[in-house]
């Protein structure tokens, strides 16, 4: 198994380390839908993710929402002041999340991966290169997918399936759509006030691809075909 180096990194200062790792495969299987939230430490912005998507998709165990740290520890424990912010976003069993250290592998098995920063985007992107259709920032993600008419996704009745539509579609955007601020800022360190920022930035960001993943089913427009 390969994991990241350990030596902790802010984001603002930080870069990807010159070192080889295995290169990444698609992650698509049959019936799954993996998504893989990262931040630094995985104290804060990636664990909020995780909680969030999993507690809209309680309803559709098909996706798995899951988190990492490119620099977390370990057996550490999230920080007083995320786990208020957590509980007062509505977020429960917060306390209980352990950081777990970002691998290439669990690159691999994700179908899509959504990154705090841009520059853990690109750390990402540098570990594993065949990820990189795969691997967006939420507030990017989330900017793209309001940027996509809902009933291209909502029209299939498989979450799954939406999920796979909307990222190809987020793909086809990237580039085209403004994103103008892709990062999700690092709470860590900082008043309580931080924290909640992160998790209600959070939040917003993911609002929509969760809605249109978990919606109603809506006719689909006239045009081309479904992918």
């Amino acid at each position: 198994m390969t994991h990241f180096p350990e030596t902790p990194m802010r984001e603002q200062t930080g870069r990807p380390v010159g070192q080889t790792y295995a290169r990444a495969t698609p992650a698509s299987r049959t019936g799954v839908f993996r998504v893989l939230f990262v931040c630094s430490a995985n104290l804060c912005r990636s664990p909020a993710a995780e909680r969030i998507a999993g507690a809209a998709l309680a309803g559709h165990p098909a996706i798995v929402a899951e988190s990492a740290g490119t620099h977390a520890v370990p057996g550490g424990r999230l920080p007083a002041k995320a786990v208020r912010a957590l509980e007062k976003a509505g977020v429960a069993g917060a306390g209980e999340r352990v950081p777990r250290l970002l691998t290439t592998e669990l690159i691999e098995e994700a179908d899509l991966v959504l990154a705090a920063a841009l520059t853990h985007r690109a750390w990402i992107v540098s570990a594993c290169p065949a990820a990189a259709h795969r691997v967006f920032t939420v507030a990017e993600f989330g900017a793209l997918a309001a940027a996509v008419p809902p009933a291209l996704v909502t029209a299939y009745d498989d979450p799954v399936r939406r999920a796979h539509a909307l990222l190809a579609e987020a793909r086809d955007l990237r580039g085209v759509i403004p994103v103008d601020r892709p990062d999700i800022g690092d709470p860590y360190g900082g008043p309580p006030r931080a924290y909640r920022a992160a998790v209600r930035a959070v939040r917003q960001a993911l609002e929509v691809p969760l809605s249109m993943v978990t919606g109603p089913v809506t006719p689909r427009p006239a045009g081309p075909a479904p992918r």
